[in-house]
């Protein structure tokens, strides 16, 4: 009976400390995600550094500093914590921007790629001059013309001219760098009219914002002859003349 008292007690000993053992694991685990919770939801380690958010994409129209002044709300923020699609859509406010992506970068940063809009024209707008993109939008509005950027014709607000701006912003989108350029004005009587003039003087009567790719590859052509005008509304009979 000795021997068997003995037992029992050795084994209600070991039951004891395996009990202690798993109480005290559960603690630490419970310990241990609260650190790690404080450290990265509410500890100064993981805030963000003014030094480390990081912007790429942007352009004479968006600036750095604009960006970065938008981001000044997360300075100091705990990294975890940071709202980046509400700062995603502050930046997209800009006008000039097309669209953002806000990442977190740990331990300290952001990144923040922009796409921004890409200018192809300005209009006369009252005494200013309205920047316009491919879509229409007011990337910008300047008190002079834009050098490298073509003078639009059809004024802004007259809603029967909006699908010929619609036409000509179409076609000078779809000019390659160097021969959008090398235009200094572009217009059109209707969607089907538009007209280009290269710094030259000569006039490219383009047509309708159809076969963009085509008409881009048969005015190459036709510019290595100088001519007053060039005729490619109808790419697969192109005409020279002047």
């Amino acid at each position: 009976m000795g021997q068997l008292a003995e037992r029992l007690r050795e084994r209600r000993a070991v039951v004891r400390r395996l009990r202690w053992r798993m109480v005290l694991a559960v603690v630490g685990s419970v310990l241990t995600v609260g650190v790690l919770g404080w450290v990265v939801l509410a500890s100064p380690v993981l805030t963000v550094h003014p030094e480390d958010v990081q912007v790429s994409g942007t352009s004479s129209f968006v600036s750095e500093e604009e960006v970065l002044e938008l981001a000044q709300v997360a300075h100091g923020e705990p990294l975890a914590r940071v709202d980046t699609g509400a700062l995603a859509e502050q930046i997209t406010a800009l006008t000039a921007v097309r669209d953002v992506q806000v990442r977190r970068a740990w331990p300290n940063g952001l990144t923040i790629a922009i796409e921004p809009r890409v200018p192809v024209a300005v209009v006369a707008d009252g005494d200013r001059y309205a920047v316009l993109d491919a879509d229409a939008v007011v990337v910008a509005r300047r008190d002079e013309p834009v050098e490298g950027l073509a003078a639009v014709t059809v004024p802004l607000g007259e809603e029967a001219a909006a699908d010929s701006l619609d036409a000509v912003l179409t076609v000078l989108a779809a000019l390659p760098g160097e021969l959008r350029t090398d235009v200094i004005s572009a217009g059109a009587q209707t969607p089907y009219q538009v007209v280009l003039t290269l710094a030259g003087g000569a006039e490219v009567m383009w047509g309708s914002a159809a076969e963009n790719d085509l008409k881009v590859e048969v005015l190459r052509t036709l510019l290595q002859v100088e001519a007053g005008r060039y005729d490619v509304s109808a790419p697969r009979s192109p005409i020279t003349s002047g």
